[in-house]
């Protein structure tokens, strides 16, 4: 399955109480944790600005959830760099602006449905991810 099969065939939505509600319950199979954690800890995890949680759905039956991942607010912190990648940042950015973080985002958990499991899915949640993230998010 090609990293384009999730845009054709899926729409992201924002995974909310009134999502998981209408949806089949989400399982990946593996870890009740990571079930957990979507059909009920994402929420709260919404409400206190600890990060927002999204899905992939089928565009033909919407109550069937694909995929699912939280991202958050997260930083990079220069002192945690290679020395070489440390000293290349530092070149590029000007003395007054040098900061020993820089904002980033963070994928804290990713999960693909049982069904839909080592078909490659869950690489093409990242690729899309690292390629339209402004677009889904912002």
């Amino acid at each position: 399955m090609d990293f384009s099969w999730l845009l054709t065939n899926c729409d992201l939505s924002l995974l909310t109480r009134e999502v998981i509600e209408s949806c089949h319950p989400f399982t990946c199979g593996t870890d009740g944790d990571m079930d957990e954690f979507f059909r009920q800890d994402a929420l709260d995890y919404t409400h206190f600005l600890m990060g927002k949680s999204y899905c992939f759905r089928l565009k033909d039956d919407l109550t069937t959830i694909v995929a699912c991942f939280t991202v958050s607010n997260d930083s990079i912190r220069i002192y945690d760099l290679p020395s070489s990648r440390r000293n290349a940042m530092w070149k590029i950015t000007n003395r007054e602006k040098m900061l020993t973080r820089y904002p980033g985002v963070l994928i804290g958990r990713l999960a693909v449905a049982e069904e839909f499991g080592g078909k490659g899915i869950g690489s093409a949640v990242l690729f899309n991810l690292f390629i339209h993230l402004p677009i889904y998010l912002f």
